[in-house]
């Protein structure tokens, strides 16, 4: 999805349209495998950290230690950390800095935030939004429908890391993880993503005039699968509720970046 996002952004907004500027500037594909690769690492580390917890909230989806040594999952995260930081390098020097200041926020997240309340998840929501603004790095892109993109992606994210943290709070508790949810509780959890999604309503109200020709269209496309997620998160209380609502939040994010290429 980070992928998706980063070409949206680029066929969106390079003055010389997305596929010549692919083809013309090399150094755009080194950024996009640079944050490919330091988000796939960002993963297996958290994997690597979180094998004891996964065994109680997933158990039929834990691979390190299962279907992977974890000497062979740390060396995988080391190797792609590695080629993103040659590949942020190769690209430039904004581009290697920012690429390594992700490669150290992904790591602290792994080894020291996720397990405080809202600080993980914050981080996780940023380093989204940093990741789809970084092809803007390239060219120079319009602002006024950029940011709000970003904050479109960091405000989905927050509330879908809210929302896998209630789905694991069995997990969590057992291994001294105090999350949001462990900390305040479902009802204070439920407020916070209320109030994200509030903020993203209003995010899209700004949009609608840089609208061009589709009238509604790309709001209602936006917004219609949140709607359906926020109906089912009143009565959510349940971890197989939790796991829908991660589900619906997938296509629902897919569906935002769908609506951001009309504006």
């Amino acid at each position: 999805m980070i992928f998706l996002g980063q070409l949206l952004v680029i066929w969106k907004f390079s003055p010389a349209g997305a596929f010549s500027w692919l083809r013309e500037d090399p150094g755009i594909w080194l950024l996009l495998l640079a944050t490919q690769a330091s988000a796939a690492g960002g993963y297996i580390l958290n994997d690597y950290h979180d094998v004891r917890i996964d065994q109680i909230n997933k158990p039929g989806r834990v691979v390190v230690g299962r279907l992977v040594t974890r000497r062979k999952a740390l060396f995988s995260y080391l190797l792609l950390t590695a080629f993103a930081l040659l590949a942020g390098i190769l690209a430039g020097k904004k581009e290697g800095l920012l690429v390594l200041l992700c490669c150290f926020l992904l790591w602290l997240y792994s080894a020291r935030l996720k397990c405080l309340p809202l600080a993980g998840n914050l981080l996780v929501a940023l380093l989204v939004a940093v990741s789809l603004f970084l092809p803007s790095l390239r060219f120079e892109a319009d602002l006024r429908i950029l940011l709000p993109f970003c904050q479109f992606a960091f405000l989905s994210n927050l509330i879908r890391e809210l929302v896998k943290d209630m789905e694991d709070m069995r997990g969590d508790s057992q291994h001294a993880c105090r999350t949001f949810p462990i900390a305040f509780g479902l009802p204070a959890s439920r407020r916070l993503i209320n109030l994200a999604g509030i903020l993203m309503l209003l995010n899209f109200l700004l949009l609608i005039p840089e609208y061009s020709g589709f009238g509604m269209a790309p709001v209602l496309l936006c917004l219609f699968p949140f709607g359906l997620f926020y109906h089912a998160l009143q009565k959510a209380d349940r971890k197989r509720d939790f796991s829908r609502l991660s589900r619906l939040l997938k296509w629902a994010m897919v569906a935002g970046m769908g609506g951001f290429a009309f504006f």
